[in-house]
């Protein structure tokens, strides 16, 4: 085969430019720090590089993002189950207080102002919220936990009560010994008190989870608790006479007012032979500030929105046998395949019966202060009659009547504060129960983070072995191309300038 000049120069020109390519190549990793810049670099490495890139990008969004917004949403849970313990520490505290025998209506009403703040604070909490989302109230992360104003809006609630919830309630009627004037008390009906006619009656009675219900004196409701519907029938408190008054044995009789269901002594015997949860279905339409929204504990439905408007909105329809809403979890991904629940939900930590423990105390308070200031009346009008005038035997057996019935009350007063203890560890130990859920959860993220910090350390040494060129070696090779590079000028340009004239 003959050589050309042109073939000579056309094989230099290629060589010196495989070596200038070579020199680039290398040049382009010296400043760049990685191996290709392009697949057609090195597939094999480029093909690698992306699976790497995926999974470093995957673990950084487990590790960096979700994994610390799900940290954040339990610590803000944990921050404010721990302030729900010191509260029920402090609730617990006062009603032990309240629970001495020698404490007047003054000094118990001083106690349960403090106790009602702190219910009110109690509920208040479960309306924190994270990032503008409210961490207690489920998927529905827009609603607070309670009202936050008076608001007119009807629903319907289904709720359903364990029997094992039945406790008993004394009721001291006065008959009339507070409407006892200096003018009054020698008229009928208040000149026959005496001491025989106070008594005292007990109540089984079941509590449902809110109270100034819609239904009006006289009405009916249904309870079902597995065989045939019950009736009960509606007694407003404003008679007390008639609400707290004998109850036949099988009646069950509901107060709107308080919320209690007042059971006879036979339908209680039924409905613990029974042992099923007690299904009832009322109306609700005046929500005060700081009522919690049944929306996030029961099945209800919204039937008159607050413009007044007739509407049927359904929550929580697959409450199922208990009617109480099922369970409703936040979670988050924080690694292949792998998630955790960062929500608690409201009815773990906040029960409704907090309020109705409260409010019962008020109330029996409230008559404390009505007896005590019953007698303290009458001694003051006996004191205007001589011993032996019939009015001031009149007064004598009034006050009798006043001396019983305040020894009753005071001593439901000091039972019902003993309870509330009980009651307030009960809600502790509830609260404690949701810490411990949810500080499990937590300690189980914590471990999640550790392995992701391990894999992103993993993924991203990989990804540098892979990816990164070594700085030393490429140095050495840039220079030896850049050698060879030169040399081949230096030999092309001797080659060239060599004519004919020299073989001559």
């Amino acid at each position: 085969m003959r050589i050309t000049n042109s073939i000579m120069q056309n094989n230099t020109l290629y060589n010196i430019n495989t070596n200038k390519s070579a020199e680039d190549k290398l040049s382009t990793q010296m400043s760049t720090g990685k191996k290709v810049t392009k697949p057609s670099d090195d597939p094999v490495v480029a093909i690698r590089a992306l699976r790497l890139h995926t999974n470093v990008t995957e673990v950084k969004q487990y590790y960096t993002y979700n994994s610390t917004d799900a940290e954040s949403w339990m610590k803000t849970t944990q921050d404010a189950m721990d302030n729900l313990t010191d509260i029920i520490d402090k609730l617990y505290e006062q009603a032990g207080k309240g629970a001495k025998q020698d404490l007047q209506s003054s000094d118990l009403q001083i106690i349960l102002k403090e106790m009602n703040s702190l219910v009110d604070e109690y509920y208040s909490i479960g309306n924190t919220d994270y990032a503008g989302r409210y961490i207690f109230t489920g998927y529905r992360t827009d609603t607070p936990l309670t009202f936050q104003k008076d608001t007119q809006v009807t629903y319907q609630v289904s709720e359903s009560l364990s029997p094992s919830a039945i406790d008993e309630i004394k009721y001291t009627g006065l008959e009339g010994l507070d409407a006892i004037t200096s003018t009054n008390f020698s008229t009928a009906p208040y000149v026959n008190l005496k001491e025989q006619s106070i008594s005292e009656q007990t109540f089984k009675r079941l509590r449902i989870s809110y109270d100034n219900l819609s239904a009006k004196d006289g009405d009916t409701l249904t309870i079902k608790q597995g065989g045939a519907p019950r009736t009960v029938s509606v007694v407003s408190v404003q008679d007390k006479s008639k609400a707290y008054g004998t109850l036949g044995e099988n009646d069950i009789r509901l107060i709107p007012e308080t919320g209690e269901l007042l059971i006879g002594s036979k339908a209680y015997e039924e409905m613990m032979a029974v042992d099923k949860p007690i299904k009832l279905t009322y109306e609700k339409n005046v929500w005060e500030e700081g009522d919690l929204n049944p929306e996030h504990y029961f099945a209800c439905t919204k039937t008159k929105d607050e413009d007044g408007k007739n509407v049927s909105i359904r929550y929580n329809g697959g409450a199922g046998e208990t009617n109480t809403v099922s369970e409703q979890k936040i979670e988050y991904d924080i690694g292949y395949n792998q998630k955790v629940q960062v929500n608690t939900n409201a009815y773990e930590c906040f029960d409704p019966m907090m309020r109705q423990d409260v409010d019962d105390l008020n109330a029996a308070v409230k008559n404390m202060e009505t007896i005590e200031n019953v007698v303290k009346n009458i001694e003051e009008y006996m004191a205007a009659y001589e011993k032996d005038t019939a009015e001031y035997k009149t007064l004598n057996s009034q006050l009798e009547a006043a001396n019983r019935a305040y020894t009753y009350i005071r001593d439901d007063v000091q039972k019902m504060f003993e309870h509330a203890v009980t009651r307030m560890q009960g809600y502790l130990d509830q609260t404690d129960l949701a810490i411990t859920g949810s500080g499990t959860r937590s300690a189980r993220l914590d471990l999640a983070k550790n392995r992701l910090m391990e894999q992103k350390t993993t993924y991203e040494t990989l990804q540098s072995e892979n990816e990164d060129s070594d700085i030393t070696e490429v140095t050495v090779q840039l220079k030896s191309v850049q050698l060879s590079y030169e040399a081949a000028l230096l030999a092309t340009s001797k080659i060239i300038q060599t004519t004919l004239l020299n073989y001559l």
